[in-house]
């Protein structure tokens, strides 16, 4: 039986073909698979023979395969997946994002349309690991910024469209460039053919890192020469994705998601729909006929990245079957040694797991294990600065002063069974709060102080004063400097520090933020700019206070949509700050967590699902003290379910006011255990 191919071009079938099978059959075995004969294809190893069988018709193939095509792969083609995914990243400018890939160990490539110039490109942040690991949960990500004045290539978006530029240095996470390898690109023609299958591994709409399998295949070249049609799943996002054949060799660069810069094929059908990816072959042609007018780093950057022949990633990255096979070699303390009396000697690790009967498991809350929320939208980009980080002289704070309204309102006091529960603060670390006999559980800072509870290593409460005749907004242009090159960033960039006054660990900290950046804020629970305020009008001191909210003890996980949105947390905080600002009055704010023996458990942390917070004042009418309480929750954001773009969007365009989050202190005085001395 003679099977068809559906490369019309046999010269690049053979070459293709060749590729595939390298020396491992005769020229006459060749020639017969080349002439379509299934009992010679058949005889070959099965991962070969299906990846020939790839190359035919679709209504061809083995008797017991069902459908139109040959879908088994080998296991090992996952790991190869796996090793070529680490080189791809996110690549944010503002509020554009879209994929690119390292193609040497200091290039990487995307599209002309994701990094137009050295504007652009001086702006983006590259985004390495944004992904989720198999509990569903964002892996910790490293960030780098881009040097174009090494290395800058591009190519318009009507043309070539690709850009090229060199990687600069990191400013967050931990792991080396080196850890995350790259695809080498090859200037051959004959890494693809008709009909042969393709992946891409892309950051669709920028969500965490996708990869399409398989059912994506050539189904044409175009006319011009440089294009590559193909059928794939993509969505905004994906440009500037690498395209990959089985043998994970990027064969094109991903830029469309129809036809667009050659809308014909070779053979000179209409090219009506389909993805339109630029072809890596001419694009080397391209940087290979520039090469001579480049500046002399940026011209032995890119000759040293096309000198590199393609191995595999397997040789590239070390990928985890490569790890796990040195993990079973077998170790110097598993081989026996020969003692001079003859004897044989072993040394082995030894486990023992020892029931001792029932034993009563001691009290604590019943959590239920949730998965990350799956439907909350990725949180948007947002213009920003990297803050300054607080200075280290804790002696100075003075704390949340109780007689800030002219009438006493002490600290918030915490039941009998709270009291146990809140970490202590060492005698060693007091600060200036102290002397008006603070308890030592209660860490002071600029104008607020908090407690923490031991157990959920968050703050159950924070005190600040805000006094609204001389409160001044602090821009992020003042107190936010630029990481090196990086000139706009995320709220996930500022920067969070551990207070040194208590031990490492007592506070949830910046690696379980990271691991779960893509739904949580770490919100602020003394908001940023409360207490940013001095009566002479000090400036370096209401810097100093703006600073001194990026401590993790202020700091509380919020779903991005709840803190960041107006009808949720933020209109709260918008509204009792915008009082203090407009009545030009003193305010005190108490806020914190209500947390609950049920709430839902993310990465061995319980997550508060509502927040509380209480603006207390002076009465103008009655010149009584008085307070308005609030209750904002999101549970409802963590539980919703698919398909929720319908119910955000409703949430969006609904417009909530404060006065329906208001709350009775009595509640929220039972639900927290404090009691606030306002009722």
């Amino acid at each position: 039986m003679l099977l068809r191919y559906a490369e019309p071009n046999k010269e690049r079938l053979m070459a293709r073909t060749q590729a595939i099978l390298g020396d491992r059959v005769s020229a006459k075995d060749f020639a017969s698979i080349i002439a379509g004969d299934l009992t010679t294809i058949e005889e070959l190893p099965q991962p070969l023979a299906r990846r020939v069988l790839d190359l035919t018709l679709p209504e061809q193939g083995l008797e017991a395969i069902q459908g139109k095509t040959i879908d088994f792969l080998e296991v090992a083609n996952l790991d190869l997946a796996r090793a070529a995914s680490r080189s791809v990243m996110r690549i944010q400018v503002g509020q554009s994002l879209g994929t690119g890939f390292m193609i040497s160990p200091t290039l990487l490539m995307t599209n002309h349309h994701v990094l137009p110039d050295f504007i652009s490109a001086s702006r983006a942040k590259i985004q390495f690991d944004y992904e989720n690991d198999i509990h569903g949960a964002i892996r910790e990500i490293t960030e780098f910024n881009l040097e174009p004045n090494r290395c800058f290539l591009t190519s318009p978006i009507d043309e070539l469209d690709y850009t090229i530029v060199a990687l600069g240095t990191r400013f967050r996470g931990e792991k080396e460039l080196s850890e995350f390898g790259y695809l080498p690109l090859s200037a051959a023609g004959n890494k693809h053919a008709i009909h042969e299958f393709l992946n891409i591994i892309q950051h669709p709409e920028g969500s965490p890192k996708m990869i399409a399998l398989r059912e994506n295949r050539v189904f044409g070249r175009g006319k011009k020469g440089f294009t590559l049609y193909y059928g794939a799943d993509t969505l905004p996002g994906s440009s500037g994705s690498p395209v990959l054949n089985d043998e994970y060799e990027v064969v094109a660069l991903h830029h469309a998601g129809a036809p667009m810069n050659d809308k014909t094929f070779e053979d000179g059908r209409q090219a009506a729909s389909g993805n339109e990816g630029i072809r890596i072959s001419a694009i080397i042609d391209h940087l290979q006929n520039q090469m001579p007018t480049l500046p002399s780093e940026a011209r032995d950057l890119l000759n040293a990245m096309i000198q590199t022949k393609f191995r595999g990633p397997s040789l590239m990255f070390d990928p985890p079957f490569e790890a796990y096979a040195r993990s079973q070699k077998t170790s110097q303390s598993e081989q026996g040694v020969l003692e001079a009396d003859g004897s044989v000697r072993w040394t082995i690790p030894v486990h023992l797991s020892i029931k001792v009967g029932d034993i009563a498991a001691p009290n604590k809350p019943v959590t239920k294990a949730i998965s990350q929320p799956a439907i909350i939208p990725q949180q948007p980009a947002v213009a920003q600065l990297e803050n300054r980080r607080p200075l280290p002289d804790y002696e100075t704070r003075q704390g949340y002063d109780p007689m800030f309204l002219g009438v006493e309102l002490p600290l918030p006091k915490p039941s009998k069974v709270l009291t146990k529960q809140l970490l202590k603060i060492a005698a060693n670390q007091a600060s200036i709060g102290d002397l008006i006999g603070a308890p030592k559980t209660v860490l002071h800072y600029h104008h607020y102080s908090l407690a923490i509870h031991q157990a959920r290593k968050l703050a159950c409460f924070t005190i600040v004063n805000i006094d609204g005749s001389s409160h001044v907004a602090i821009k992020r242009d003042e107190a936010f400097t630029p990481s090196q090159t990086v000139l706009e960033a995320l709220e996930g960039n500022d920067v969070w520090i551990d207070d040194p006054r208590i031990p490492i660990g007592s506070v949830t900290n910046q690696k379980w933020y990271s691991s779960n950046s893509r739904f949580f804020d770490r919100g602020h629970l003394v908001r940023r700019e409360d207490p940013n305020w001095d009566p002479a009008g000090d400036r370096d001191f209401i810097l100093k206070c703006n600073d001194d909210t990026f401590h993790f003890t202020n700091c509380s996980p919020q779903i991005w949509f709840f803190n960041q949105r107006t009808n949720h947390w933020l209109g709260i905080e918008d509204y009792v700050l915008g009082t203090a600002r407009a009545f030009q009055a003193p305010i005190t704010v108490i806020s914190g967590p209500i947390f609950k023996p049920d709430d839902p458990e993310i990465d061995r942390m319980q997550i508060p699902q509502t927040f509380f917070k209480i603006m207390a004042f002076i009465d103008s009418q009655t010149n009584q003290l008085s307070h308005q309480a609030f209750l904002a929750s999101q549970e409802d954001l963590m539980n919703m379910q698919r398909p929720a773009r319908e119910l955000f969007e409703a949430r969006e365009a609904k417009i909530v006011y404060p006065e329906a989050f208001e709350a009775d202190i009595q509640e929220i005085e039972a639900l927290t255990g404090l009691h606030f001395s306002l009722s």
